[in-house]
């Protein structure tokens, strides 16, 4: 087992090689380890979980990671656990020159430097799992678990210094019913917090780990406070899941998985002719036919084992006619999933052989293997054998065209976000299975559009659109390759020095005193990094102080000349950092009180953002400028170095790089470069206005290669309703920028509905080029929050202390005698008469009744279906009377489905149920419903979700074909306006599965439907046709040869040619119109 993890470890840094070569594609999984957690320290990444007693993985770019390294064993006597021992998801964080180590449990140590000596809290910190040390950047500790209570919550709670808590633990986020995040256990877990353009974003795994289930995804909430989260606030899709979901939406799909809703398959568990899988074999009686995804034993709501047929036989051999296009491309691939063996034959031809479980995973099919098949009627056969008590076999077929599709990547979870090498992007760190497996690290970029968080992911060995490794920084310097030996006066080939001695030990930059070594003493020393200079950039190292600290030492945060420069840098004897700005030689200090706790002979790090005239200060993430608004009252470009004033100090992970990320009234620095128009900065971004003709602002520093984004909205004096109500508005980007006669403009039309690509290059216009952004969006589904009708009210003889009455009214309807929502039970009353009785507001007439049971006795418990049970209705005296049942029907006690009890219609204020437990047994159910079947059925709604507010005007639902679902009796729509008021669509035409209606505008949408009586309904998926949005987050990446443009994270277009050093620029024509969340940096 060491072995193959040494081989595996070799097999991810060989892999990670590649990853940097290449350029421009990311290849996950990156590194060996599960329920892990990471930092950054002095320029380079930790990280230690699952797999990793004790030990730490370490990276300087999140991709290639070398170890395992030994750091700490725990000995703690609390422990009990093998997470506890082993140290499972820890949260890292250094802090005031010490890092603070925590994992479930909760254990607690602290250490100096990461690899330690670590001292450890005998007793447990706190409870129970996941924990993760929060810093505001106004430097206030936050301190979030996982607790075990009503099921697995997120909990919160603020500290007054890293090993201590003060104040309540505080109930933040827990799984919400009849969501994605709850579709096998109620748990919300992994917690991860950070803060980014005055929001503050907590990402968390929902559902159990579970392979068996793989219903593992991470979810997303939003607040404007540390303790501000809550269900309400969380966003209702996952920001990662399956990526089979997204090549189920983008890819053709030639055969459907069975868990997608794929067709019916004939299949047979009798050895066939030698020539079954033959494209002309007749099947006989001993071949069924029934939909795909067979297996056993059925999960209910598994992701990875959704059995639509049960097979219990050692084999199963399957067969399937299906049609190919006149055209498909020459990169079919096959999706499968099989325990154990399986065999593959397309037109009688084998195509693929598996002696082992696999999947899920894409298999490519050989170029002369797709030679054999043909536009039209084709053959695909299956042979699977499977000897353990678990078997499962699904299978599909994909046209991806001109690429071959990405790994499978399943049960993400567990994430960490990190600021990646060069200081802007962010990265996800989560693992995750690829394909089979292990359970794997991956990363992956996140961008917030505006303030809205998205994860370009999970991807893995082939990601579909341009992807590159994390970028460098402009320039960066761990001082692990070389030495510096400057001295005063004299230049290396990365820094230029400005007096003292420099050199490197134990991969730390130091200065030392040089006044022992020159005839004339000098005050203070500093060394420029040798990069270009620039207006916009970062600057970030770590640095403390070699001896103890009497003088100043910190960063020249911006050099032009001898009398224009900006300093800051630490001074013990104030107490403070000190920001000092030379302006023509006049000098301006601004003091930045540290606090009494500060210890000034630590390592910290420190952050100055350059945004043209502006500037922030970071130290330790903690932001000590604020939100206020500092400037350099000088616009001219500068370099930033190292800083020591008689002071010897040490310096380490140096990153400089140029460009600038803005917001709200922080966005400074544009040039309107047009007489028309006006331009204005409010707390919705910029807003550019130009009644007539172009208004064109541009900024930057002229570079070669960069990224540059920004979330743009149109505004109009119309509803939006229509594309036209826009006229003849459009706004975007310039993608590049020279002069007037050489630029790349990007722009966004709502009367084309189309991304729209002009320019100019020496004088001579380019190519028009359009690309239409009118698309199907999924929409995610969330159903009617648990809630008891107003007009009942329930009673009942006895009910479980961990129970609620309510349950038994909730309108959660379960598929399963053993599931886990809220539930109503007699418990622990064993083998009584009980009863459980609805009150009515008003008279009802009711002529049927649903109930699921609910039974535990498979887990050990005592649970159990009844051993009667009978329905009775107060009549007008008021008196209890045995409802009639009608010819065939029955009081059911079966476990696993809605027990259905048809009677003669009565009118009543009270229905009562009378159930009698079996033996030594308790009793209880999940759902009892009373019907009036004229009605058509059970009413049941969910809501529908888009990402973004769209202008719509289609609908397609998926409702779930297999048994023991049902279509709806009949279904209606709804959606949320402006003013947040529910409004009916105006149908122009509705078929069972589709809707056309008049365009609404709008990101929510609810579904109301009626179920049989005694059925199940499933929507599966649904899908808007979205015309337009009022907003768009563009996305523009120029590379030497080529610019990419993005729409909301999704590659649209290539524009091949070199255009030079350019700058960017931002324009809205006949409109006005907002850009806000503004980010560009250099790319190296």
């Amino acid at each position: 087992m060491a072995n193959n993890f040494i081989l595996l470890l070799l097999f991810l840094t060989l892999l990670s090689m590649a990853n940097a070569s290449t350029h421009e594609k990311l290849q996950n999984p990156v590194a060996r380890c599960a329920d892990a957690g990471a930092m950054s320290y002095c320029g380079e990444y930790f990280i230690s979980g699952v797999g990793l007693p004790g030990q730490f993985l370490i990276s300087p770019d999140l991709v290639n990671w070398h170890g395992p390294v030994s750091f700490f064993q725990t000995k703690a006597a609390w422990i009990n656990r093998n997470d506890e021992k082993e140290m499972h998801a820890p949260g890292i964080r250094y802090i005031n020159g010490k890092i603070h180590f925590y994992w479930n449990g909760i254990g607690y140590a602290i250490a100096e430097k990461p690899l330690g000596q670590y001292k450890e809290m005998p007793t447990r910190f706190d409870r129970e799992i996941d924990p993760f040390l929060f810093v505001d950047d106004d430097g206030k500790l936050y301190f979030y678990t996982v607790k075990y209570t009503d099921g697995n919550v997120i909990c919160g709670q603020e500290m007054a210094a890293p090993g201590k808590l003060i104040g309540k633990s505080v109930s933040l986020i827990s799984a919400i019913p009849n969501s994605w995040e709850w579709r096998d256990w109620k748990v919300n877990e992994g917690p991860e917090v950070i803060k980014y353009r005055n929001t503050y974003y907590l990402l968390y795994a929902a559902n159990v780990t579970s392979i068996e289930m793989a219903n593992y995804l991470v979810g997303c909430a939003t607040a404007k406070s540390p303790l501000g989260f809550s269900n309400q606030t969380k966003y209702p899709w996952p920001v990662m899941e399956q990526s089979d979901e997204r090549i189920f939406d983008e890819v053709e799909t030639i055969i459907p998985w069975g868990a997608n809703g794929g067709p019916k398959w004939n299949f047979t568990t009798n050895q066939p002719a030698g020539n079954w899988m033959m494209p002309n074999f007749k099947t006989d009686k001993t071949w069924k036919k029934k939909y795909g995804a067979f297996g056993s034993p059925i999960r209910q709501n598994s992701r990875i084992h959704d059995v639509a047929t049960l097979w219990n036989s050692d084999d199963i051999w399957t067969r399937l006619k299906f049609t190919l296009p006149e055209k498909f491309s020459t990169n079919l691939q096959l999706k499968v999933r099989h325990l154990d063996s399986a065999e593959f034959y397309l037109n009688g031809n084998l195509v693929h052989t598996n002696l082992l479980w696999a999947g899920p995973r894409l298999v490519n099919l050989k170029e002369k293997d797709i030679a054999k098949l043909h536009p039209g009627e084709n053959v695909i056969a299956v042979h699977c054998q499977s000897k353990r008590n678990e078997k499962y076999l699904d299978i599909g077929l994909i046209d991806p065209g001109n690429k071959k599709e990405d790994d499978i990547i399943w049960n993400t979870g567990q994430p960490t976000v990190l600021k990646g090498p060069n200081g802007f992007e962010w990265f996800v760190i989560y693992f995750a299975l690829w394909n089979e497996g292990p359970h794997c690290q991956g990363i992956n970029r996140v961008f917030f559009f505006d303030k809205k968080l998205y994860v370009d992911g999970p991807t893995g060995s082939n990601p579909q659109q341009y992807q590159p490794p994390p970028y460098k920084a402009t320039f960066s310097d761990n001082f692990t390759s070389h030495k510096m030996d400057g001295l005063s006066d004299e230049f290396g080939e990365d820094w230029e020095y400005h007096g003292g001695i420099w050199y490197t030990l134990d991969s730390e930059a130091r200065v030392s005193k040089d006044w022992l070594h020159t005839q004339a003493p000098v005050k203070e020393v500093f060394a420029l990094v040798c990069a270009e200079p620039a207006e916009n950039y970062i600057f970030e190292l770590w640095t403390r102080p070699l001896k103890i600290p009497e003088n100043e030492w910190g960063i020249m945060a911006w050099y032009a000349d001898k009398s224009n420069y900006q300093k800051i840098y630490f001074s013990p004897s104030k107490k403070a950092l000190i920001s000092e700005i030379s302006i023509k030689g006049k000098i301006k200090k601004i003091k930045f009180p540290m606090g009494k706790s500060f210890d000034f002979s630590a390592f910290h790090k420190i952050r100055f953002e350059k945004n043209s005239d502006c500037f922030t200060i970071l130290v330790d993430d903690v932001n000590i400028t604020r939100n206020k608004k500092f400037k350099i009252p000088f616009r001219k470009k500068g370099r930033p170095g190292l800083l020591a004033n008689k002071q010897q100090a040490a310096f380490d992970g140096v990153i400089y790089t140029i460009g600038w990320d803005e917001f709200d009234k922080k966005i400074c620095g544009w040039k309107k470069m047009s007489p028309n128009g006006e331009i204005s900065v409010d707390n919705n971004g910029i807003n550019l206005k130009s009644d007539a003709g172009k208004t064109l602002c541009v900024k930057g520093d002229p570079s070669e290669n960069y990224e540059f984004s920004t979330q743009v909205k149109i505004q109009n004096t119309n509803h939006g309703l229509r594309t036209t109500d826009y006229g003849s508005s459009k706004a975007g980007i310039y993608p590049v920028y020279v002069d007037e006669n050489n630029y790349l403009a990007a722009w966004l039309s709502p009367k084309e509905k189309s991304l729209v690509i002009s320019g100019k290059r020496n004088g001579n216009k380019i190519k028009k080029e359009v690309v239409n952004l009118e698309k199907w969006e999924r929409l995610f589904l969330r159903g009617k929050a648990p809630e008891v009708p107003e007009n009942i009210k329930i009673s009942a003889s006895h009910c479980w202390k961990y129970d609620t009455l309510d349950a038994a009214a909730d309108s959660l309807i379960s598929k399963s005698s053993r599931e886990n929502i809220p539930k109503f039970s007699f418990w622990d009353h064993r083998g009584t008469k009980e009863w459980l009785q609805y009150d009515f507001q008003s008279p009802k007439i009711v002529d049927c009744s649903e109930v699921i049971w609910y039974d535990d006795t498979k887990d050990g418990g005592d649970c159990q279906t009844p051993k009667s049970w009978e329905l009775f209705y107060k009549d007008n005296a008021g008196s209890w009377q045995p409802v009639k049942l009608k010819k065939n029907s029955s009081y059911g006690m079966e476990i696993n489905k809605l027990n259905l009890a048809e009677f003669e219609p009565v009118e009543t204020l009270a229905m009562k149920m009378e159930v009698t437990a079996k033996n030594n047994r308790g009793a209880g159910l999940y759902e009892w419903t009373v019907i009036n079947s004229e009605t058509g059925g059970r009413q049941e709604e969910i809501n529908l979700y888009l990402k973004r507010v769209g202008i719509i005007s289609e609908l397609k639902i998926n409702f779930d074909k297999r048994k023991p679902f049902e279509h709806p009796v009949k279904w209606t729509l709804q959606y949320k306006n402006k003013n947040k008021d529910w409004k009916n669509v105006e149908t122009i035409t509705q078929a069972k599965n589709e809707i056309k209606f008049k365009k609404i505008k709008t990101d929510q949408l609810r579904l109301k439907y009626i179920v049989k009586p005694g059925s199940y309904c499933r929507v599966v998926k649904t899908y808007a046709k979205v015309e337009w949005q009022p907003s768009y987050n563009i996305r523009s990446v120029k590379l030497s040869d080529k610019i990419i443009i993005f729409i909301d994270g999704k590659e649209k277009i290539e524009i091949p040619g070199s255009w030079g050093k350019s700058k960017v620029g931002i324009a809205a024509e006949n409109c006005t119109a907002e850009f806000n969340g503004i980010t560009c940096f250099r790319i190296e």
